[in-house]
Parts: C-alpha cells; sequence; structure tokens
C-alpha cells in the first residue's frame, strides 16, 4: 500500500511547507464521504504570460495535469483545482484567482487558516482520509497558447517569455547569498537566450544589479556577467564609481568592462 500522510499548519498562505502530494489520485474513483470538490476558474487568453498554482504545500508537479486541447476555447484557459475533506477541522474551498499584474495570474489561497491533511492511497486511489487536502489540478489549455505554467517556482512547460528586469531586481531582494544571486543572475540571462530574445541593460540597472551584492568579489563576478548587455557605455565610469567603493576595486571593475582607469 502506498501511504501518503500530510500535516501542515499555516498562518499566511506564503508559510513554511510542510508535506508533499506524491501520486495522481484517480479522481472518478474517490467515494461521496470524502466530499470531493472541483473549484474552477477561468482565466483570459489574450495579454496572459504565465498562470502560477500557489497552493499552500507541496503538491507535486506530475499531480499538475496540462492537457493542450485543440478545440478549447481560444478566448480561456480553464483551471480545475480538485480537493476532499473528511473529519475536517477547516476547508480548502477559499481558493481564489488572483490577477497579480496585467500578464499574470495565480491560485491561491487567501486568508489567516489552519490547515491539516493525512490521507492514504493505494492504486492512486483514496483509502482513508482525514482532513482537507488538495490532490490534483487540471489545466485546460489551447494547443497554441503561449503561456507559462508554474507550480511554485518549478516551471512545467515551455519558456516564452524572458524573466522581467523587475522580477529579477525582486529576486535579488529575496536571499543574501551571493551563490544563489549569481544563479539568479544565470538563470535571467538564459532566459533571454531560450526565448531569442535580445537582453538590453543601461548602466543604471547595471549598477543597481552589482550594488545588491554585498562583497567586492561578488560585484566583480555580477559585473563579469551582465556588463556586455549594456548599450550606454559612455556612462559605464559612472556605474562603476556608484557602485564600487575601493580604488583597486573600481581598478578590477575598469578592467573587466574594457575601460582604463
Amino acid at each position: 500500500m502506498q501511504t501518503l500522510t500530510f500535516f501542515l499548519s499555516l498562518f499566511f498562505v506564503h508559510g513554511m511547507t510542510m508535506y508533499s502530494a506524491h501520486a495522481q489520485v484517480d479522481i472518478k474513483s474517490i467515494p461521496a464521504k470524502f466530499s470531493p470538490r472541483t473549484q474552477q476558474f477561468e482565466i483570459p487568453t489574450d495579454k496572459t504570460k504565465a498562470i502560477r498554482i500557489k497552493l499552500p504545500g507541496s503538491i507535486e508537479n506530475k499531480a499538475v495535469v496540462i492537457n493542450y486541447l485543440k478545440n478549447a476555447a481560444l478566448d480561456k484557459v480553464v483551471v480545475k483545482v480538485h480537493s476532499v475533506e473528511f473529519d475536517a477541522r477547516t476547508s480548502v474551498s477559499g481558493v481564489r484567482l488572483t490577477q497579480e499584474s496585467t500578464s499574470d495570474y495565480s491560485i491561491n489561497m487567501g486568508g489567516i487558516f489552519n490547515y491539516s491533511c493525512s490521507i492514504k492511497l493505494k492504486n492512486n486511489k483514496i483509502s482513508s482520509l482525514e482532513g482537507a487536502c488538495f490532490i490534483r489540478i487540471d489545466i485546460d489549455i489551447p494547443k497554441n497558447a503561449k503561456i507559462e505554467i508554474y507550480n511554485k517556482e518549478s516551471l512545467l512547460t515551455k519558456k516564452f517569455y524572458p524573466t522581467e528586469l523587475r522580477t529579477l531586481f525582486a529576486d535579488l531582494t529575496k536571499t543574501s547569498q551571493s551563490d544563489a544571486k549569481l544563479q539568479m543572475l544565470q538563470d535571467f540571462i538564459a532566459s533571454y537566450k531560450s526565448t531569442n530574445t535580445v537582453l538590453v541593460l543601461n548602466s543604471s540597472e547595471l549598477s543597481q544589479i552589482v550594488k545588491s551584492f554585498a562583497f567586492s568579489s561578488d560585484k566583480l563576478e555580477a559585473l563579469k556577467k551582465m556588463h556586455s548587455f549594456v548599450v550606454d557605455r559612455e556612462n559605464l565610469s559612472k556605474a562603476i564609481n556608484e557602485s564600487f567603493l575601493s580604488t583597486f576595486d573600481r581598478r578590477d571593475a575598469y578592467a573587466i568592462v574594457g575601460l582604463k582607469s
């Protein structure tokens, strides 16, 4: 028997993950006593670039089923969130659709709540359940729609669009770890290469990126990665002087971008 046991207490929607769904549940086989529920949302395809699943816990990627349909309505994506409940202290009925920007939507839970789930599966069928659980998400999308689907931070589809600069700036503020920040820069660059998009920065944006690092060695490494994308190179010396305080660091920075100190 395959056993999945989930326990989670959340005070905010982006709380700590403490459980993981390991298999797709056969939706059609769920007994009525487990109160199967499907919450459905429609998202317009026009101008939409990304849909992000931000439900509590850790639904594995294989439990998010993306169906590309030839005969689907071309103007919308349909998201179905499947859940079950039995002897539950709280409900998972409060799933909501949020438009986070003109091009991004998220499926999330709002409010303050406590959440717990204990479930056992056998051959992808529920054999016992206590609490309330998300078990599967179906996404019906027009075949040719260029919309990225994310489960938390995992990209489940092809990358259609480069990462926006404002997203990079926001991500750089979320960690103090230099290695993580340098990887963010690498991923940012890769998003442009993979989508055949030209990456263009100005010197002020370069300076903001470099100054997000605490140590000189990391600042210099960030400069190495990013300076070639700057178009107003006549302002590079100003950006370097703003980003580096030490005369020695400035000398090294000038050498990296090919300027005389």
